[in-house]
């Protein structure tokens, strides 16, 4: 368990989740679209999680990661430096997919109102 800070706040652990996400896509600018599409999926369902985030933190974060570097790759493959919107969803999906459990498991991604692939439809 890695305590990252007292108590944290919604926005907080949102900020973490991106802060991954940019860690993974490394020196890719991300759209706006791509950033609102992330966080309404996950807004809603980080405060199921919000007291238990020293507990999921790592898993939660390498799974934005992940998701930060298969979008990156996507928006390079088609030769833009930009990640867009549909390179996130599609990331995900990658991601979420992935037949290795480590990057398929994020408690607030896969937590209450249906799993990734069912929210994007895989």
């Amino acid at each position: 368990m890695v305590v990252t800070a007292p108590g944290p706040i919604v926005e907080q652990i949102l900020a973490q989740l991106f802060i991954a996400f940019g860690q993974g896509a490394g020196t890719m600018t991300v759209s706006h679209e791509a950033i609102a599409a992330a966080r309404n999926l996950y807004i809603n369902r980080i405060p199921e999680f919000e007291n238990k985030w020293d507990e999921i933190a790592l898993q939660s974060l390498e799974y934005a990661r992940a998701i930060g570097r298969v979008a990156a790759l996507r928006a390079v493959q088609h030769g833009r430096n930009v990640i867009s919107k549909d390179d996130w969803i599609e990331a995900a999906k990658q991601v979420a997919q992935h037949p290795d459990k480590t990057y398929r498991f994020c408690p607030i991604c896969m937590g209450a109102g249906g799993s990734i692939p069912e929210i994007l439809g895989v």
